[in-house]
């Protein structure tokens, strides 16, 4: 288990996060005709989830590879995380960028949020520890 591979984990977390929210993104859009407000982006999607997935990483080397912490610690820390990074949103209904958030706007964005947690927190622990093998670099 090393670091390499825990950063291949994360982009691969990434990658599937990003994948999962932009199909509930569209189907979203698809089903409720909903209208986007102009500071969420796919962008802004694929960002957050490669930003959420590398600091997942970074903490899931920490705390289960240095630390030698269960693996299950840090499933629970990232769904704990994904709950919390809703609450903002729900307590004071405004949008990081000071905007008052649109009716509608909860529906699309927590299930999103939940997605990341779920996924990051079951790929990182799942592929660093049991996953896919290491690919061998081929010598010329």
């Amino acid at each position: 288990m090393t670091f390499r591979r825990t950063l291949h984990a994360s982009l691969l977390a990434a990658f599937i996060t990003a994948w999962l929210c932009f199909v509930w993104y569209w189907m979203f859009i698809l089903f409720t005709d909903y209208e986007i407000p102009a500071e969420f982006s796919s962008l802004g999607i694929a960002s957050s989830s490669l930003v959420g997935s590398l600091a997942a990483a970074f903490g899931f080397y920490i705390l289960v590879i240095t630390f030698k912490a269960r693996p299950v610690y840090f499933k629970l820390i990232a769904m704990v995380l994904a709950i919390l990074t809703v609450l903002p949103l729900i307590g004071d209904g405004v949008l990081p960028s000071g905007n008052v958030i649109p009716e509608g706007f909860l529906w699309l964005a927590v299930p999103m949020h939940l997605i990341a947690g779920v996924v990051i927190g079951g790929i990182i622990p799942w592929y660093v520890i049991k996953g896919l093998p290491e690919v061998e670099e081929v010598k010329a």
